[in-house]
Order: structure tokens, then sequence, then C-alpha cells
């Protein structure tokens, strides 16, 4: 008897069964897109524009003069031939500090000297408050620093100038001269003739009162002053002038 193998059986009856048709689902449409607009970006804030403090105007440095960039040029040149260019040049940052703590300073020892300072012809308050509060120190501000550091200084102003000499300790000694701008200048002692500023220049003997009453000038001492000065003698008319227009004319010039 013919036997089959049963996995040959099972084989034909697949063959011969119909092909059932399977239903494929169709595709799902998928969605066009959405079209996002762009965000735009945030605009960036400009960095806040920074504050520069300009440098310090430079020192004026010349061959014969310094003239110092602080507004008080007459104390920083007294400062300068006191103690020195290079302390000078180490303060440039906080002078202002270093002036005041300076001028402070200076009153205390004042205050200490209050008869020496009387004897000096000066009130002693005025000069206190100069340099205590006033923006610019003046001669006697000038004669007052000399005479407590032991300074001696020859001040030169115009064709005028006076002598504060105090320097019998320390032999510390200089020259400042105000120039045609109105500027303080330290000069150099090469780069001055002290002799010939002298010989033509006026001599302030007190500066707080440099002229005294006409009745203490002859003729001839108002014409030397003038000569100094450089004020005419002759008046328009051509004539000379008499004692009185001489010493109206110096006193104009103070």
């Amino acid at each position: 008897m013919l036997k089959y193998n049963k996995t040959l059986i099972e084989l034909e009856r697949c063959i011969d069964e119909p092909i059932i048709d399977i239903a494929i689902a169709p595709a799902i449409a998928i969605a066009p897109a959405i079209a996002i607009a762009p965000v735009p970006a945030a605009p960036v804030p400009a960095a806040p524009a920074i504050a520069i403090t300009p440098a310090p105007t430079p020192a004026k440095k010349t061959e014969d003069s310094f003239i110092p960039f602080q507004k008080d040029k007459m104390f920083w040149c007294f400062y300068v031939l006191l103690k020195g260019f290079s302390d000078y040049e180490m303060n440039r940052t906080n002078c202002y500090a270093v002036e005041k703590a300076f001028k402070i300073s200076t009153v205390e020892k004042m205050r200490a000297m209050k008869q020496e300072i009387k004897d000096l012809k000066l009130k002693i308050n005025e000069v206190e408050d100069e340099l205590a509060n006033k923006e610019f120190i003046t001669i006697k501000g000038l004669q007052v620093l000399c005479f407590v550091y032991k300074v001696s200084i020859t001040y030169i102003y115009g064709k005028k100038y006076c002598e504060f000499l105090y320097d019998e300790d320390t032999n510390i000694n200089g020259i400042i001269k105000q120039n045609y701008k109105k500027e303080h200048a330290l000069l150099y002692e090469e780069a001055l003739n002290v002799d010939i500023i002298k010989e033509t220049h006026w001599f302030i003997e007190n500066p707080q009162k440099p002229l005294k009453a006409p009745t203490a000038y002859t003729l001839k001492d108002l014409q030397d002053i003038c000569d100094k000065l450089e004020i005419s003698l002759k008046n328009t008319n051509g004539k000379s002038k008499l004692k009185k227009e001489l010493y109206q004319d110096i006193l104009s010039n103070l």
C-alpha cells in the first residue's frame, strides 16, 4: 500500500486551496507641514557707554622752567621745590588729596607760630582761610609757606619781584615766576640771572603794602620805579610828569 509522507500531504492541501485576497489598507495621508513664521530675534540692548576719565593734562617742563598742570600752580611750584620732582610725580593721581592735606597741615603748624606770623605783618586768620578754603594761594600764602618750611623764594611777577628768604637751615631756594598768561612756573637757577632781575625789576619790600605814602619818595625815586615798570616819564603833551602823576601811574600798575 502506497504510503504518503504527512508533510507532503499537508503541502498538497495548501496548494489546492484558493488564494485569499488580503485587502491592504490605503496609505495614511499625512497633512502638509504648517508653515511657522520665524520669530524675530529680540534686539540686544547696546552696552552702556563707559565714562572715561581723561588723563591729567601733562605738566609743562621745558629747558628753563616747569609749569604744574594743577590749578593752584603757585602752590605746586613751591611743593616741587620743597619735595622734589619724584615726590610730585608719585602723587600725580591723588594730587588733590595731597594738596588739601598739605595745606591743612600747614595751618596746624601756623597755629604754633602765631606771634612769628604776626611779625610778618600778616593776619593769621586770612592766611588760614586762604590755605584751608581758597582754590589758589596768593603772595601772602606763598610767604607763609616759605616761612613755615624754611624755604627761600624769589617771586617775579610782571616787572616786579619780592624775596622771601628763610632757608638758613635747609638751603632750599628757588625762583617762581608769573608769566604773561598769569601761570606760575618754577624756574631753574641756571636759566635766569637773578642779578639782572634785580637791576631791571622793581623790588617790592612788603608785598602786602607795596607802595608807601607819596611823601616817602623823592621825584628821582618815582622816576626810577617807573623806568623799571616801563612807565613813560612823559605825559601826553611831551612834558615830564610831576611827582603826583608818577605816583598815580605806579599805583595803577599795581
